[in-house]
């Protein structure tokens, strides 16, 4: 693992640390008890991955390991979701909550034919009662059924020992970084939303949470975030376009555009940040949840459109180019006698401009 997924890892364990010293304050809460779970087992996937790399022999790895470690991943997260769905209710179903109740290193270790035993029951409960777990409202789907169906069937016909070790390598290598990604953008905010709700009562629980899961930026890149900001309908680049970054602690970080209409942040930690994009003229835009890996360089597009132009007044003259006469309005006919009236001139439009109007005698002719 690089320094950043190794950040990632302590982290994770630092928050598991505080949840495990305060478990009496959420323990009733079983979705957080079960994304705990879930933390937990992916830091234990991690760590397998990374064990799965440094196994090489002669350039080769076991196939049948990974494979093993990828569908293990896979149950861990259904079973963490069963446990909740047969604990929910008035009357928890305590035989399945024990029949279910594998670790991920009771899905990974052991001989072969338990291994696939216990993820062959958790996949085939899992299916049986998806329908309902979905209709309760938990966050699961058919198709995490399905990709661990595959996943067993993998590990099943995986050959043991070693061979194919550089891409088995690679993909052991391209899995931490996923699964540390998933844990930096779903997983370590999923568990401080959970804590929120405890705020109020237990704060100093809150804040020791937040701050265990708090990036050290251990591993940082030059250039993180390359951003062109761009007009919608003609495709331009925006120069002078202020945009904001706001981490998940709150911090929040201003740069301009430049000429070019692009914006660049350097040396961005690992996390998920919202975007604020703001210029005269057009609408603000937000893009919010980009998840960021430190010591990678995220590039993506923000597009503004033009505010709407304000609608004209009756008199949109301005003050300062109005004339100080009154204008002369068109001729009138009087409906009772049927004579012309003529508008009344003010006195003032029909002298000189060199002439001054003495308020006590009548202007000499």
């Amino acid at each position: 693992m690089n320094a950043n997924q190794i950040d990632v890892i302590r982290r994770v364990n630092g928050g598991d640390t505080v949840l495990g010293d305060n478990s009496g304050i959420w323990i009733l809460n079983l979705a957080m008890g079960a994304y705990r779970a879930i933390m937990t087992g992916r830091v234990a996937l991690v760590q397998g991955y990374e064990t799965l790399q440094r196994s090489t022999l002669s350039g080769l790895t076991s196939n049948k390991d990974y494979c093993c470690l990828f569908m293990g991943g896979k149950g861990n997260v259904l079973v963490s979701q069963l446990r909740v769905y047969y604990g929910m209710g008035a009357t928890p179903d305590l035989v399945m909550l024990e029949k279910i109740g594998f670790s991920f290193t009771e899905l990974t270790t052991g001989n072969p034919e338990l291994i696939l035993e216990r993820n062959t029951f958790v996949s085939t409960t899992f299916d049986s009662v998806v329908a309902a777990m979905i209709t309760a409202g938990l966050p699961v789907t058919t198709l995490m059924g399905s990709a661990y169906s595959s996943a067993i069937a993998s590990y099943t016909t995986a050959v043991p020992g070693y061979r194919d070790g550089q891409a088995i390598t690679v993909a052991a290598t391209e899995q931490i970084a996923i699964e540390c990604s998933i844990l930096t953008v779903t997983d370590m905010p999923k568990m401080k939303d959970f804590a929120m709700i405890y705020k109020e009562e237990n704060p100093m629980f809150v804040s020791t949470l937040n701050n265990a899961y708090k990036t050290r930026g251990t591993a940082k890149s030059k250039e993180s975030m390359h951003i062109p900001v761009t007009d919608f309908e003609t495709g331009i680049p925006l120069p002078n376009t202020t945009i904001s970054r706001k981490a998940p602690d709150g911090t929040i970080e201003k740069i301009i555009t430049g000429p070019n209409g692009i914006g660049v942040f350097y040396s961005q930690a690992t996390d998920s940040y919202d975007f604020l994009f703001q210029r005269p003229g057009y609408n603000d835009l937000n893009i919010l949840n980009k998840g960021f890996v430190a010591g990678t360089l995220m590039k993506f597009d923000a597009v503004m459109t033009k505010t709407a132009p304000d609608s004209l007044t009756k008199d949109s003259t301005p003050a300062s180019v109005k004339p100080d006469v009154e204008i002369p309005k068109e001729e009138k006919t009087d409906r009772n006698t049927n004579e012309v009236v003529k508008p009344i001139t003010p006195i003032s439009a029909e002298l000189p401009s060199t002439t001054k109007v003495n308020p006590t005698k009548p202007p000499t002719v």
